[in-house]
């Protein structure tokens, strides 16, 4: 009878001060690189609208748009959260965390559709890649030493894109 009372006195304690032993743990803090990571997914998606637009040029574009997913997964490994490898249900590309409430600036403004003009789409891909590219290196810039190789090498590739594309 004793051990009885003694297992409710516990579990009152535990009632009392809001304390459980299956109470979900509190969600990790936005990482600082959350919103460069939504820029990055974004940036791929502009890609897949303008190859679908234009699949003439999907030679050239094709391996940018691979660059950019490879950087997205090697973003959500040095981030360390799972639950971002998969945006949540009613995201779209250019709007990852549009179905839950995301940190400020975590959303990336919506990618246009490719235009009808290939020299355009390729001319405005390539203003995408150099303000990317100014994102990367303010990152990489803001960022911890352990990050900087990863936002140095994101920073260089979409130099070269930019480079490509003009």
């Amino acid at each position: 009878m004793l051990g009885v009372m003694g297992a409710a006195a516990l579990g009152a304690t535990g009632a009392v001060t809001g304390c459980s032993w299956w109470d979900e743990p509190e969600p990790p803090p936005p990482d600082p690189l959350e919103p460069f990571l939504a820029q990055t997914r974004s940036l791929a998606a502009r890609y897949d609208d303008a190859i679908a637009v234009h699949p003439e040029l999907a030679e050239l574009l094709s391996p940018i748009q691979q660059a950019h997913r490879e950087h997205e997964g090697a973003l959500l490994t040095l981030i360390g959260r799972p639950e971002l490898a998969t945006p949540p249900p009613g995201a779209t590309p250019e709007h990852p965390g549009a179905a839950e409430s995301a940190s400020p600036g975590s959303e990336s403004p919506a990618a246009d559709p490719a235009p009808a003009d290939p020299d355009t789409t390729r001319e405005l891909l390539r203003d995408a890649e150099v303000d990317g590219q100014a994102e990367a290196v303010a990152a990489c810039l803001t960022g911890t030493p352990e990050r900087a190789a990863l936002l140095g090498s994101i920073a260089a590739a979409r130099a070269t894109h930019a480079a490509v594309l003009a």
